[in-house]
């Protein structure tokens, strides 16, 4: 079976040190404890009293994970973003993880059908996270494929893990080309700035819905309703309560400690035509993994969307807090002129954080939405909020 693609770009690592910050990083316990032995390694973690753990609430996962310092920064990552593990102890003992980002292999979560395993000696296709401040900035370029310079072990997804034929909704199953086709028909909106990420979107709705409606509602207001439903996940409830009253609440893993006021952000202005919004929108379509643990293509698709809300609701929370305006009286445009719109830039840091809280790094976030998305298309289709 062979799935095409573009020719991808070759990714090449140019050390920012990002992907080794603020994240758990998991580690195979067998490294863990050979590093433990290690005079040097012993003295770091000492030096910063820290030490490996098992990766938290998570059973299906036996991986520990590499200690952040007080800065958020991996114990083992030096002062000019060398990874003093692969320079002092070998690239043996570094975590697979760090061997193949910002590739992905494989993961097991709660929710999804227990897929093949990813080490697969003929792996040929990539999927890639824009996590990465490299990815994240290529795709203000339209770039959405990438390679490794050279494969990094484990072997990443090989084309014999995915199923014969390409799941596309319910038990709608199309030949591999039919995929192929699909994608090709959305890249080259990428770049077409009449086109908005939400069109782009409907457009990648049609090949499960094929006659065109007029929609009942407006995508600002599914938007909005989507936006709750996702926030929930890496919050309690208590703090969707606030987002809900107006009060405002506290996104201390992705925005700090800055109380956020949902009116104000959902009322900044930002650029749906994004070049980079779309190619994350059409890179997460591109995906291949969620496909061997279970997930359709509608299912990727409510992945997709879910981004897509995500990135705007951070991309202008990132600009209020940037400003200073985060609870500040909005401006009345008629009197004081029409407001900036969020910039490109502001765009590529909040898909990075997406990537990194929730459609790239967060298994249990992608079992969420692929548990949803059914229903979530019942809800689309008597909304008429895409084709249907």
């Amino acid at each position: 079976m062979v799935v095409q693609s573009p020719p991808p770009q070759t990714f090449a690592c140019n050390q920012c040190g990002q992907c080794c910050t603020s994240v758990s990083i998991p580690i195979e316990p067998e490294k863990a404890k050979a590093l433990k032995q290690l005079d040097w390694v012993i003295e770091r973690l000492a030096l910063h009293g820290v030490d490996f753990e098992p990766l938290p609430k998570n059973k299906y996962d036996t991986r520990w994970q590499v200690p952040l310092t007080a800065e958020r920064r991996c114990v083992f990552l030096g002062d000019a973003n060398e990874c003093l593990v692969h320079h002092f102890a070998g690239p043996e003992l570094k975590p697979d993880e760090c061997h193949r980002y910002p590739f992905s292999s494989g993961f097991r979560s709660s929710g999804l059908r227990q897929g093949p395993v990813m080490d697969d000696p003929v792996g040929l296709q990539y999927d890639v996270t824009a996590s990465c401040q490299s990815v994240a900035d290529g795709l203000s370029e339209g770039i959405v494929n990438w390679q490794p310079s050279s494969i990094p072990p484990p072997h990443p997804l090989g084309v014999d893990a995915l199923p014969e034929e390409w799941p596309v909704v319910n038990q709608k199953s199309l030949p591999w080309g039919e995929r192929d086709a699909w994608l090709s028909s959305l890249r080259p909106l990428i770049k077409d700035k009449s086109v908005t990420a939400w069109q782009l979107l409907q457009a990648a709705s049609q090949i499960f819905h094929k006659s065109p409606q007029k929609s009942r509602v407006n995508s600002s207001f599914f938007e909005r309703l989507w936006l709750i439903l996702c926030l929930r996940k890496p919050y309690s409830l208590w703090s969707v309560a606030a987002l809900l009253s107006g009060k405002g609440y506290v996104d201390n893993k992705v925005l700090g400690t800055t109380p956020i006021a949902l009116a104000s952000v959902l009322s900044q202005p930002v650029s749906d035509t994004s070049t980079a919004l779309k190619a994350f929108v059409v890179s997460i379509l591109s995906r291949r993994l969620p496909y061997v643990i279970g997930m359709d293509a509608q299912g990727l698709w409510w992945l997709a969307f879910s981004g897509w809300v995500l990135v705007r609701f951070y991309a202008r929370a990132l600009f209020l807090l940037e400003n200073n305006t985060m609870n500040k009286t909005m401006m009345d445009n008629k009197t004081e002129g029409k407001r900036a719109d969020v910039d490109e830039s502001l765009v590529v840091v909040a898909i990075r954080l997406v990537e990194r809280y929730y459609t790239g790094h967060q298994p249990r976030f992608v079992a969420w939405v692929h548990r949803r998305s059914r229903a979530s298309a019942v809800l689309g289709r008597l909304l008429k909020v895409f084709p249907s």
